[in-house]
């Protein structure tokens, strides 16, 4: 995992990119605006720390790299995600080539920084953020919570009466 960098997923329909989100790595939120801002001919892309699991960002963000989801408006993606109807036909050419682009763009940026846009986390850190965010509540409860009792910290108020 150390020679990886990110991964970028693109699994939300077919609808425009509207947003890159960050899979908890609040880090990385500010070179990756100065990114969007540079590719807004595409439209409004927003940038956020977002941890997205319903898509293949999840087991990234869980082994501490930037699971990096590019979130999509595509409302009627609900209905028809991995179903019968979910066919071919129902391609938009003029989305495909501009999501595309934008992937491309996107990876291709990551690729040609002149310094590496991220190393993995280690699990305690990962393991925090996962908690802050209220991630470890569903991830235990399906079984997928890989790092013990880690980030239980996270999830205690600090300060007040009685605090170190």
């Amino acid at each position: 995992m150390q020679n990886h960098v990110a991964a970028l997923i693109l699994d939300n329909g077919q609808g425009p990119v509207t947003a890159l989100n960050m899979g908890g790595r609040d880090d990385l939120i500010p070179a990756m605006k100065k990114f969007a801002d540079s590719i807004k001919a595409f439209g409004d892309i927003g940038v956020d720390d977002g941890v997205v699991f319903g898509t293949d960002a999840g087991p990234f963000v869980l082994a501490g790299l930037p699971g990096i989801n590019m979130g999509q408006d595509s409302p009627e993606y609900k209905y028809t995600h991995h179903s019968a109807v979910d066919t071919f036909d129902k391609v938009k050419p003029d989305l495909l080539i501009r999501d595309a682009t934008v992937m491309a763009l996107t990876a291709f940026w990551m690729a040609d920084r002149p310094e590496r846009l991220a190393s993995p986390w280690p699990a305690e850190k990962s393991a925090k953020m996962l908690t802050e965010k209220h991630n470890d509540v569903f991830l235990k409860a399906l079984g997928l919570w890989p790092f013990g009792d880690l980030g239980k910290d996270a999830a205690k108020p600090s300060g007040g009466p009685g605090a170190n």
